[in-house]
């Protein structure tokens, strides 16, 4: 056993770090959004754009179409999202259809026309196609038509102003809502209509005025009996560097906008403290008669291997006016875009994969919590990704510890030169000089290896005071017992066991604090 101890004692330390550095990735990986709220849970797949239309029954289960193995699966759920049926309908999809589904109702539209489930034409020449809970909404030479999914009819709402191409929807328990809004540089001309008796009526209608330089990009909006709150999300754009993204809120009770009816919203990243970026998607609900928001946002994850950053799903409250309550949702390393809400307690998303997107739902639920707890394979692979991703970082170490080899090299060459008959009698003063420079220089030169990014990132039992120094000392320790193992064990000479000494001192070094040295 003795003879084996030169590597022995080193690799039980390099095997130690490599498995901390997995536990701690394996942590970071699976880590919740936030206390007592569950992990991205799988429910299917889709190549639309924009996550379906989502349907209670009255026996509370929840009804979400997918699309998997080319045909259209409607997929039935309990509360606690355990999967009670499926059922399929093969028609044709590709990532711009939009599809209607409620019980044996199917009706898509293929950007272009609109289709039953047995691809029969219903509506040619369909610039824009809406599906909601119990209607549709299409647009059509320039006019806004509803389309009963039973009778196949289609009734004209409205003829909508010129240059409108696309309206914003919304649905709830008081009805059918939607929104035109025509934009000329920073002013935005926003009006909501509601649906009633095959005819639009007008609720409230304003002009809004953003910052100079400052254009809308997207529209969201909500109703609850006279207050109406309104998201824009707008951008800056730059002739250099990347365009900026900021969001406005607009909220009245009354049948217009004032003067002074519109905020700029700041949101604050819940983990990180700093704002979040590149707001978008925003859905917004009354919960409780607060206006509650979700969205997608560029903040604050450790999922990945290379930066701090990436795109999740965050949930926010509004009072006076004012972002209050900011939730983070999902902690993936991809990207979660189109968030909805299923309820109060449950969101849901996409995440784009190779050809298709992965549908999410995450929630407060102790059952959904508990089913989505698990290690999936993906988990896995992101986990020995990233460790893999991390251990090549720590090679930069045998480059930057040059400054600490360099000066028992340069002793074991003059000590071969000048003295090389001392050398060949092999003291053992050579051995604990030439160990005594390399030890002298780590110290000398320790800052070159141990630099911010080390004590920024890695955990809290190799950041405390003074841990650079236990740590080297401590490697020390091992090393020497290591080279001196090999006197006896294998009658290796001092120069031999200077170089055994310092690989096993680097390479422990290498192993613990090297996946750390890129802030990664």
């Amino acid at each position: 056993m003795r003879k084996h101890f030169f590597w022995m004692l080193p690799v039980i330390v390099v095997l130690a770090g490599i498995v901390s550095l997995v536990v701690q990735n394996l942590q970071t990986a699976t880590e919740p959004p936030e206390k007592g709220w569950s992990r991205a849970l799988p429910i299917g797949s889709t190549m639309l754009n924009k996550f379906p239309v989502v349907r209670q029954t009255e026996e509370g289960h929840i009804i979400i179409p997918s699309y998997e193995n080319e045909a259209l699966v409607t997929k039935t759920f309990d509360e606690e999202f355990t999967l009670l049926e499926q059922q399929e309908v093969f028609i044709p999809i590709t990532k711009w259809t939009q599809v209607y589904v409620n019980d044996e109702h199917v009706i898509y539209h293929d950007y272009y026309h609109i289709y039953n489930k047995d691809q029969e034409k219903i509506v040619s020449d369909v610039s824009q196609f809406y599906p909601m809970k119990d209607s549709i909404l299409y647009i059509k030479e320039n006019k806004l038509f509803q389309l009963n999914p039973a009778t196949k009819e289609s009734t004209e709402l409205m003829k909508l102003p010129k240059n409108t191409e696309e309206i914003s929807p919304y649905e709830n328990e008081e009805g059918l809502f939607f929104m035109t809004e025509q934009s000329e540089n920073n002013l935005v001309h926003a009006t909501i209509y509601k649906v009633n008796d095959m005819q639009a009526t007008r609720v409230v209608e304003g002009d809004l005025e953003l910052a100079p330089g400052h254009a809308s990009e997207q529209t969201a909006f909500a109703v609850r009996n006279n207050e109406v709150v309104l998201i824009i999300q707008a951008i800056q754009k730059s002739t250099q560097g990347s365009p900026e993204f900021f969001t406005y809120l607009a909220m009245t009770e009354n049948s217009n906008f004032g003067e002074n009816a519109i905020t700029k919203l700041r949101f604050e990243d819940p983990i990180s403290g700093s704002d979040l970026q590149e707001i978008g998607t925003v859905n917004i609900r009354f919960n409780k008669d607060i206006p509650s928001l979700v969205f997608q946002a560029n903040g604050f994850s450790r999922t990945k291997f290379m930066g701090d950053k990436a795109f999740n799903i965050y949930t926010a409250k509004l009072k006076d006016g004012k972002v209050t309550e900011v939730h983070r949702k999902s902690n993936t390393p991809d990207i979660s875009n189109k968030p909805v809400w299923i309820d109060d307690n449950t969101i849901a998303w996409l995440e784009a994969s190779s050809g298709h997107k992965d549908m999410f739902i995450s929630s407060g639920s102790q059952a959904i919590i508990e089913q989505a707890n698990g290690i999936s394979s993906d988990d896995w692979l992101r986990i020995l990704g990233k460790t893999g991703g991390m251990l090549s970082i720590s090679l930069l170490t045998f480059l930057i510890s040059g400054i600490w080899y360099i000066w028992p090299i340069l002793f074991i060459v003059i000590m071969h030169f000048w003295k090389s008959r001392k050398v060949q009698k092999d003291p053992s003063w050579i051995f604990f000089t030439g160990i005594a420079i390399y030890m002298l220089a780590v110290l000398l030169f320790k800052s070159q290896y141990f630099v911010p990014a080390i004590a920024a990132k890695a955990p809290a039992y190799l950041t405390f005071p003074g841990s650079a120094y236990v740590y080297i000392i401590l490697f020390g320790i091992v090393a020497y017992v290591s080279a001196q193992s090999t006197k006896n064990t294998r009658q290796w000479a001092g120069t031999a066991r200077i170089s055994l000494f310092i690989g096993a001192h680097i390479l422990m070094i290498a192993a613990v604090f090297g996946p750390y040295l890129t802030g990664f």
